[in-house]
């Protein structure tokens, strides 16, 4: 957190992947968090951190409790459709785990933003994307890749999965710049400039 005012805002781009859209029936497989002012991120995944991927996808602890550790150390959160979905599922894993709940950050969502403060048809990070004419591009992934991940703990497809979460942030950065004036409070678009 900030100590005065003088200090900068650390801000934190981050996404989830899942293998169920509710957190009591599915798990984090992988995260990816980056401040986008230095552009260093860091990937959040179980098949780096957990001691027993080999033989389960099921204990998503390490990944969760690493998430709230940087959460702890940003000021400003920057997650499409986080809000309503990272946020809550990141909460609700660590409350599985008896873990303390990240600590409450602003969030700036696209998401959000798409559907309070402009009219289109998408709120999809796809949507905006093509919108605003980003190079960046929100990668496909076949349906079965997750569940090799999952259930197989098949190591391509995890990595396929990975590097999906990634690009997604990458994407969200450079969207987020483009949506500036749209944040609201002029704090925001500052630190997105």
């Amino acid at each position: 957190m900030r100590k005065s005012k003088n200090d900068p805002v650390k801000v934190l781009a981050l996404d989830i992947e899942t293998t169920h859209l509710h957190a009591d029936f599915g798990v984090i497989l992988c995260a990816y968090a980056q401040n986008p002012f230095f552009g260093r991120g860091t990937l959040l995944s179980q098949r780096l951190l957990s001691p027993v991927w080999d033989r389960s996808a099921a204990d998503d602890s390490a990944v969760v409790r690493a998430l709230i550790e940087r959460i702890a150390q940003a000021d400003v959160l920057l997650a499409h459709n986080g809000a309503d979905f990272d946020l809550p599922y990141i909460r609700s894993r660590a409350k599985r785990w008896g873990m303390p709940l990240p600590p409450d950050r602003p969030i700036l969502d696209p998401c959000v933003i798409a559907r309070k403060r402009l009219r289109l048809s998408h709120n999809t990070l796809a949507s905006l994307l093509s919108f605003f004419d980003i190079i960046e591009r929100k990668t496909p992934l076949d349906p079965t890749v997750w569940a090799k991940a999952a259930l197989a703990r098949d190591t391509r497809a995890m990595i396929k999965i990975e590097r999906h979460c990634k690009a997604d942030v990458d994407a969200l950065v450079a969207l987020a710049a483009r949506l500036s004036g749209l944040w609201g409070r002029r704090i925001m678009d500052d630190i997105l400039i």
